[in-house]
């Protein structure tokens, strides 16, 4: 259950100026719940205190962000053996992003980490019925996060510059930051 105002103890001041709270006596790797309290500048209580947020400390605990390109962007492909590119981040100077998932399908957690580069080959599977392959992507960092989002890009597998009719597709690069 919800812990009570008494396991809770005050810790520190929030800075206005960059939006954070400093706990330094916490250990990495440990759950400590979180809540706080609004003060007026007299040092007054000003409202009651927020939900209870349960927080894991860790050394990194962002997790990396990238994106996925099929052949720089292109529409379509005539061949099953794309080029895959995708973004390195760097933390401190260091390259951040040490593995990658990558699938045909949505269910990308049944594939197996492999080294990340920024290009790869890759063997689509384009449907048979339209024609566009879809490629999935998730990213691993050496503290051990998983992207939150699953990277997607598609291409329609076909003569290049041939039509598919009078259908348009607009394919639209997702990024959270």
């Amino acid at each position: 259950g919800a812990a009570s105002l008494a396991d809770f103890k005050a810790i520190g001041d929030f800075s206005p100026t960059d939006g954070q709270i400093v706990d330094t006596d916490v250990k990495n790797g440990e759950n400590y719940l979180y809540m706080l309290q609004a003060l007026t500048a007299g040092g007054k209580t000003a409202g009651g205190y927020t939900n209870q947020q349960l927080c894991q400390p860790a050394d990194d605990p962002y997790p990396p962000q990238s994106y996925l390109s099929i052949n720089g962007g292109a529409r379509t492909t005539d061949k099953y053996l794309v080029q895959l590119y995708m973004a390195q981040t760097y933390e401190d100077g260091r390259p951040e992003i040490k593995s990658v998932k990558l699938s045909n399908t949505p269910n990308i957690h049944a594939a197996k980490w492999a080294p990340f580069s920024e290009e790869m080959e890759w063997k689509i599977e384009p449907d048979p019925d339209t024609g566009v392959a879809t490629v999935y992507a998730l990213f691993l960092d050496d503290a051990g996060n998983v992207s939150p989002d699953v990277y997607t890009d598609s291409i329609r597998f076909g003569k290049s510059g041939g039509t598919f009719g009078d259908e348009f597709m607009i394919y639209l690069p997702l990024l959270k930051r």
